[in-house]
């Protein structure tokens, strides 16, 4: 199944009758509604569910994930489909890498990826926590909000999926706790990537950002917060609830964005004197990204922004805690720029700008 190509239809058929109908979105990730039916734990409302959720085959007939059910599954186009390509992907997503032989010949060398890192890119880690068997640990790397690019519904999805396939267990009851290290996956409440995975996965959520310590958890102490399932409380049928999750999408994106931006002119790829080819970007946030990665001096940056000497003691102390180098990741980085903009007050209004 993680062959189906995008844009083709599934469905599935048990005593001639139709039960199921949904979507491929390609990498063994389907949209459909009434998801439900391969399991009770999955919402009937539509979403994007991935293959480890739904269950496996099981000779010719495809398994539900309660091993009771199960139906004939079917792929093929939709009627009046203009891409009629074919249905079967050639192969897995795969990396490519060159190797030698001893006689300096270069061996081109493709395996398939993991079915992890197709759906969660590179930048994750997710393992069970070693000193509590019930807890397990999810490190997202890169832009602050997003993961891959997934919103968080379909994250837990994916979450769900990782863990039935990655522990070898198939209810999450087993777990009471997820440990989410992020770029602030906890920001924004209840509707903070942590609260919706933990209503999602009806678990505990503990969310961290990647560097700790006793001088972050002052300035920042809602950083350090443990979500709880809401139940019965936000409906997804209620309108202010979806214009919300509308208004957090697109504050994610923008955020995604910035983070994107602000790597580039960590690693110089972006020059300050030009035009920034995604979001124009006033040339204070540069100024912040050179203070921290010190090729501007604190006190240069403060006397260009007349900042009281206290603040400039609040930033160079900020600044000399992080004392970010090169070999630093980007999460670091990421996470000194915004504590930089939620600890100094004259900068708080920067948040505004891509709220």
């Amino acid at each position: 199944m993680q062959r189906i190509a995008e844009g083709k239809l599934v469905i599935f058929l048990s005593n001639s009758l139709l039960k199921h109908t949904m979507v491929s979105l390609g990498n063994g990730q389907f949209v459909g509604s009434g998801n439900n039916i391969f399991n009770p734990i999955l919402s009937s409302s539509p979403s994007v569910i991935v293959i480890e959720e739904m269950g496996n085959f099981v000779g010719d007939r495809f398994q539900f994930i309660d091993k009771i059910n199960s139906a004939l599954m079917f792929v093929g186009n939709v009627l009046g489909a203009k891409n009629t390509n074919a249905i079967l992907m050639p192969t897995l997503p795969r990396k490519v890498s060159i190797t030698y032989d001893r006689n300096g010949a270069p061996i081109v060398l493709r395996q398939n990826l993991p079915r992890q890192q197709i759906l969660l890119g590179d930048d994750w880690d997710l393992h069970r926590d070693a000193g509590n068997p019930s807890s397990f640990i999810l490190k997202a790397h890169g832009a602050p909000f997003n993961v891959n690019h997934h919103t968080a519904p379909e994250l837990a999805h994916i979450i769900r999926g990782m863990v039935y396939s990655v522990f070898g267990v198939d209810d999450l009851s087993h777990f009471t706790r997820l440990e989410l290290y992020t770029c602030y996956g906890g920001f924004g409440g209840i509707y903070s990537t942590a609260q919706i995975l933990a209503n999602e996965l009806k678990i505990e959520v503990k969310s961290y950002p990647h560097k700790i310590s006793e001088d972050i958890k002052r300035r920042h102490p809602h950083w350090f917060k443990i979500y709880r399932p809401i139940t019965q409380s936000i409906l997804e049928s209620d309108r202010e609830h979806l214009i919300a999750l509308d208004r957090l999408k697109r504050r994610h994106e923008r955020l995604h964005e910035l983070a994107n931006v602000l790597i580039r002119l960590r690693r110089r790829l972006i020059s300050m004197h030009k035009r920034n080819t995604y979001i124009m970007l006033p040339i204070i946030y540069n100024h912040i990204v050179n203070v921290i990665t010190q090729v501007e001096q604190v006190s240069t940056f403060c006397k260009t922004y007349d900042l009281a000497s206290q603040h400039e003691i609040e930033l160079r102390s900020i600044i000399e805690e992080y004392n970010i180098q090169s070999s630093d990741s980007d999460d670091i980085f990421l996470q000194c720029y915004m504590d930089v903009l939620h600890s100094i007050a004259p900068l708080k209004y920067l948040l505004h700008w891509f709220g």
